[in-house]
C-alpha cells in the first residue's frame, strides 16, 4: 500500500502541471485573440488600428500561427492606406511578403499579391495595378477557388473602369456577379455599388440609380449598416453632380448619420466636405461654415492634416465671404499636404489662382495659373501614359500568345511530318514485302472489298433508317400546332397520345388538374386521378380504339374524396398532324353521373377520308392491313419477337391487359379486314411499318416488299387527297 501511495503521488503532481500548462495555453491564445480582434475592428479608427494591429503582430509572430500573424499585418497595410501613407503601407506588406513561411500557401501569396495591387491602385498607377490583379485572378483559377476568382473579377473592374475600359469593366463586372452567385454568395452588394460608378461614369444616372439602390437593399438585408451608408454618399455625390440637390440632402444626412453612430470619423470628414459643397452650391454659408468647422475639428482629432476637399470647400466659403486673404492661407496649408501631381493638387492650384487675382496680386495669380495648366498637362499624360501602358501590356500578352500559338503549330507540323515519315516506313515495307507475299495481298484486297461493300451497304441501310425514323416523325403530331387549337378553345381540353401522355392542355384543363400548362406536358393523365378514374381511363381509351365514337365518363382528381367529379368526353382525333385522343372537362357540370357507353356522334375536328368511292375506300384498306400484315411478319422473322413488343418498342400502339393477358387491341383491328375501323388511323400504320424498316435488320427481299407496300400507301393517300 505504501508503495502504492509513493507512485500516485508523482503521477498526481504531472496531472496537475499539464492542467496548468493548459489552462497557460488556452489563456494566451484568449488574449491573442483578443488582440487580433481589435485590430480588426479598429478598421474605421486607422490611426489606433496600426497600433492595435501592430501589439497583435508582434504576440503572434514568434508562434505557428503564420496565417494570423500574416493578417495583422495585412490589417496594418490597410489602415496606413486608409491615412493615405502609401509609403507606409507598402512597408507593411514587404514585411508580411519577408515572414517565414507567408508565400509558402498559395492563399498568402494571392493575399499579398491582391493588397499589392490595391496599393497601386490606390497610387493612380493602374497598369501595374491591373497587371497584379490579373495575377491575382491567375493564382484563383489555377486552384479553382471561385470565391477568390469573384473577388478577382471585381477587382480587374475596377481597375479597367479607372481607364476608361468601361466595356472590360462591365464584362469583369459580370463574371465577377456569375462567380458569386454560381457559389450562393450574398456578399453581392459591393458589386452592385461598383456597377452603379460604372454607369455614372458613363454618364447614365437612372441605370447608377438602380444598381445602387439594389446595392442598399442587399446591404440592409445583411444588416450592413456602414455599407448602407456608402452606398447613399455615392447616391449624394450622384445627386450633386446632376444637381439634385434634395436628394443629394437627404442621402447626405443618411451617411453622415450612420457614420456618426458607427464612430466612422474618417468617412464623417469625407461626408462632411461634400455637404459643405452643397451648402454653398445652395448659397448656404452659415450651414457650411458649420460642417466645415466640424470637419477640421475631426481631422484635428485623427491627427490627420485637412483632406484637400474639404480645404477647397473651405477656400469657395472665404472667397464668398469676400476674405480672399484668408482663403489663400487656407490652400497654401493644403497645397504644402497635397500629393504633388494629383488630381486635388490641380484642384487647390486653380482655387488659389482665383484667390490671388480677387486680391489684385495679378503676376501671382498668372504664376499660380500657368502652375495649375502643368499640373493638369501632367495629369493628362500621366493618364495618357497609363493608357499606353495598358496597352502594351496587352500587346505583350497578344504577343505570348501569337508564340504560343506559333509553337504548337510547329509542334504540329513536327507530328505531321513523324507521321508523314512512318507511312513511308511502312509503305516501303509494304512493297518490300509484296513479292513476297502476292498471294496474301491478293486474299487482303479480296477481304478489303468485302469490308467495304458492306460498309457501303451499312451505310445505305443507316441512312434508310435514318430517313424512315424521319418520315415516322413527320407523321407524329405537330404539338405546337394542337396546343394553338386547344388555346383557342374555351373548354377544358387536353390532347392524349397512345400512351396516356398529355401533349398538350389549354389553361382551363391546367387550372383543374391544379399546374401550369408547361408543368402538364409529358406527364401520364394517370398521376392526376384516383384509382377508380384512372380505371375508367384505361378502359374508355381501350373503347375509343374499338369504335370511332366519342366516350363520356366522369374523372375524380385524387386529391382526396371531397375533389370534385368533372364530367369528361373522349374523342379520338385525327386530322393532318396526326391521331391523338382528346380529353374534353367540363367543369359547369361537377358530380355529374358517370357513364361510358359510346356515343354516336361527330367527333371534335376529325379529319375522315372523304371519299364518296366505296370500291377505292375498300381497296385503301385492304392495303393498310396488308401493310400491317407484312411489317408484323418481318419483325417476328428478325426480331423473334410477337406483336405485344413491336407496340411497346414502337410505342404507337396502345398496350392494355385483358383478364391478366397482355393484349395490343388497337393493333389487331389492323390485321383483319374485317375489324378494320371505318376511319383508318393510317399514319400509325406507316409509322408501324417505318419503325420496322428502321429498327428491324431485314433481309433485301423482305425491306424491299415492306417498302414497296409503304409506297403503295403513299400513293393511295396522295391520290385520295388524304393528307
Amino acid at each position: 500500500m505504501g508503495r502504492l501511495i509513493l507512485f500516485t503521488r508523482p503521477m498526481s503532481l504531472c496531472l496537475i502541471l499539464v492542467a496548468a500548462m493548459t489552462c497557460a495555453l488556452g489563456v494566451r491564445a484568449a488574449a491573442e485573440d483578443a488582440l487580433a480582434e481589435r485590430c480588426r475592428a479598429l478598421q474605421q479608427q486607422p490611426q489606433q488600428a496600426i497600433v492595435e494591429c501592430e501589439s497583435a503582430f508582434a504576440q503572434l509572430a514568434g508562434d505557428a500561427s503564420v496565417e494570423q500573424a500574416l493578417e495583422m499585418l495585412f490589417r496594418r497595410s490597410d489602415a496606413e492606406l486608409a491615412m493615405g501613407d502609401y509609403a507606409a503601407a507598402q512597408a507593411s506588406l514587404e514585411r508580411a511578403a519577408a515572414l517565414p513561411g507567408a508565400l509558402d500557401v498559395w492563399k498568402g501569396r494571392y493575399r499579398l499579391q491582391r493588397r499589392s495591387a490595391i496599393l497601386a491602385y490606390r497610387r493612380g498607377q493602374f497598369a501595374e495595378a491591373l497587371s497584379a490583379f490579373r495575377e491575382s485572378l491567375d493564382l484563383a483559377v489555377i486552384h479553382g477557388d471561385v470565391e477568390s476568382e469573384g473577388q478577382s473579377w471585381n477587382d480587374l473592374g475596377n481597375a479597367l473602369r479607372r481607364i476608361g475600359s468601361y466595356r472590360e469593366a462591365l464584362q469583369a463586372y459580370l463574371a465577377s456577379l456569375q462567380r458569386k452567385r454560381s457559389m450562393g454568395d450574398s456578399e453581392l452588394g459591393p458589386l452592385m455599388t461598383n456597377l452603379g460608378d460604372l454607369y455614372r461614369d458613363l454618364d447614365d444616372p437612372d441605370s447608377a440609380r438602380n444598381y445602387y439602390l439594389q446595392a442598399i437593399e442587399l446591404h440592409q438585408a445583411q444588416g450592413r449598416s456602414l455599407r448602407v451608408a456608402h452606398v447613399n454618399e455615392a447616391l449624394a455625390t450622384l445627386a450633386l453632380d446632376t444637381r439634385d440637390y434634395e436628394r443629394a440632402r437627404q442621402q447626405l444626412n443618411l451617411a453622415a448619420a450612420v457614420f456618426l453612430a458607427e464612430g466612422a470619423r474618417p468617412d464623417q470628414l469625407r461626408v462632411a466636405a461634400r455637404r459643405a459643397r452643397l451648402e454653398l452650391d445652395l448659397d448656404q454659408r452659415d450651414a457650411a461654415r458649420q460642417l466645415i468647422a466640424e470637419g477640421q475639428s475631426l481631422a484635428q482629432s485623427l491627427a490627420i492634416p485637412v483632406s484637400a476637399d474639404l480645404s477647397i470647400e473651405s477656400a469657395r466659403l472665404e472667397l464668398l465671404d469676400g476674405a480672399p486673404e484668408r482663403a489663400r492661407q487656407l490652400l497654401v496649408a493644403a497645397l504644402a499636404h497635397a500629393v504633388e501631381g494629383s488630381p486635388e493638387h490641380a484642384a487647390l492650384l486653380a482655387l488659389q489662382a482665383r484667390a490671388l487675382r480677387e486680391l489684385g496680386r495679378t503676376d501671382e495669380a498668372y504664376t499660380q495659373l500657368l502652375l495649375f495648366q502643368q499640373v493638369d498637362a501632367r495629369l493628362r499624360t500621366a493618364e495618357h501614359d497609363e493608357r499606353l501602358q495598358l496597352l502594351r501590356v496587352r500587346f505583350e500578352v497578344a504577343e505570348k500568345d501569337r508564340s504560343l500559338a506559333a509553337l504548337a503549330a510547329k509542334a504540329s507540323m513536327a507530328s505531321l511530318a513523324l507521321r508523314q515519315r512512318t507511312l513511308q516506313i511502312w509503305l516501303l515495307a509494304a512493297l518490300a514485302l509484296l513479292g513476297m507475299s502476292l498471294l496474301g495481298f491478293l486474299t487482303y484486297r479480296s477481304r478489303e472489298r468485302q469490308r467495304i461493300a458492306a460498309a457501303r451497304r451499312e451505310s445505305q441501310l443507316q441512312t434508310e433508317a435514318d430517313h424512315f425514323r424521319a418520315a415516322a416523325a413527320a407523321l407524329e403530331a405537330d404539338v405546337g400546332r394542337v396546343q394553338a387549337l386547344l388555346d383557342q378553345s374555351e373548354s377544358a381540353l387536353l390532347a392524349l397520345d397512345a400512351s396516356a401522355t398529355i401533349v398538350a392542355a389549354n389553361n382551363r384543363a391546367a387550372l383543374i388538374l391544379g399546374g401550369a400548362v408547361p408543368a402538364l406536358s409529358g406527364r401520364r393523365l394517370d398521376e392526376f386521378l384516383d384509382a377508380d378514374s384512372v380505371a375508367r381511363l384505361s378502359h374508355a381509351l381501350e373503347r375509343i380504339d374499338e369504335c370511332d365514337a366519342r366516350l363520356d365518363l366522369s374523372f375524380q382528381l385524387s386529391s382526396g374524396s371531397s375533389s370534385p367529379v368533372f364530367p369528361s368526353r373522349l374523342v379520338a382525333h385525327q386530322d393532318v398532324d396526326g391521331t391523338l385522343v382528346l380529353v374534353q372537362l367540363d367543369v359547369g357540370a361537377q358530380n355529374a353521373p358517370d357513364t361510358s357507353e359510346p356515343t354516336r356522334s361527330e367527333p371534335i375536328a376529325v379529319v375522315v377520308d372523304g371519299t364518296s368511292d366505296q370500291e377505292h375506300a375498300d381497296g385503301f384498306r385492304r392495303e393498310l392491313v396488308e401493310l400491317m400484315l407484312a411489317a408484323l411478319a418481318a419483325w417476328q422473322q428478325s426480331m423473334r419477337s410477337d406483336a405485344i413488343e413491336l407496340a411497346q418498342k414502337s410505342r404507337i400502339w396502345r398496350v392494355a391487359i385483358d383478364d391478366g393477358r397482355v393484349r395490343v387491341r388497337a393493333m389487331e383491328r389492323y390485321l383483319s379486314l374485317a375489324k378494320i375501323p371505318r376511319q383508318p388511323r393510317w399514319r400509325e400504320v406507316l409509322r408501324t411499318a417505318y419503325f420496322v424498316l428502321a429498327e428491324a435488320p431485314l433481309d433485301a427481299e423482305s425491306r424491299a416488299d415492306l417498302r414497296r407496300r409503304c409506297e403503295a400507301i403513299q400513293a393511295w393517300v396522295r391520290r385520295r387527297a388524304v393528307v
